[in-house]
């Protein structure tokens, strides 16, 4: 699978030192999945976290070693051209809920979302949006992490594909823009609340998206 995007480094020490809510976590596992250079990126920051762990045994990680190899070994078998649609059951299965059984609210025209978190610590969305949709502008109070299960979108001179994740905080406004050759399924994971930089924040106030 080419995978374009990827997470900073810093999420994969956390993924590996098992620091990662449960969001955070279902997002850099589902891209590990797909993605041969982030596995071996998790590899170098496990191997970071042991001599940290041998020279300091105060910042001994949650989970051991051998449970981090165990659940990596488990994630490879995404590692497939299959692995484009088995990453929407995967999500499933990771955080808990049925396609079929989600509750999608409307936001802006071509926008559906499901809420399976909607707390201040961390936020679990799951965006359906049409071809050629914009999003609202938008920033953001804290992390954001989105990663693309299904279609792909812009923002600027970049695009994110099924794999890809989209990385973003209070220091970065954007505005993703579906393609226009299929829908786009994303899970959203974020801290805080989303800002809209234009005349959408309307929209916020009267949809509370």
């Amino acid at each position: 699978m080419n995978v374009q995007q990827h997470p900073e480094l810093a999420w994969l020490i956390d993924y590996s030192a098992g620091k990662l809510s449960a969001g955070f976590h279902t997002v850099i596992a589902g891209h590990l999945g797909v993605c041969d250079d982030c596995r071996e990126q998790l590899r170098a920051a496990e191997r970071l976290g042991a001599h940290l762990t041998a020279e300091r045994p105060q910042l001994k990680p949650r989970v051991s070693a051998a449970a981090i190899r165990a659940r990596a070994r488990q994630e490879a078998t995404l590692t497939t051209e299959a692995a484009v649609p088995g990453l929407r059951e995967f999500v499933a299965s990771s955080l808990g809920f049925r396609w079929d059984a989600l509750t999608w609210r409307a936001g802006v025209a071509g926008l559906r979302i499901a809420r399976l978190k909607d707390q201040d610590e961390e936020r679990i969305w799951l965006l359906r949006a049409e071809p050629g949709v914009a999003l609202p502008e938008h920033t953001h109070e804290g992390a954001e992490l989105t990663l693309i299960l299904h279609g792909a979108y812009r923002t600027d001179d970049q695009l994110f594909r099924a794999g890809d994740i989209d990385e973003n905080d209070e220091e970065i406004t954007h505005r993703p823009i579906v393609t226009a050759d299929s829908d786009c399924i994303s899970l959203l994971v974020f801290e805080g609340r989303l800002h809209y930089t234009s005349a959408m924040g309307l929209a916020q106030r009267v949809l509370k998206f």
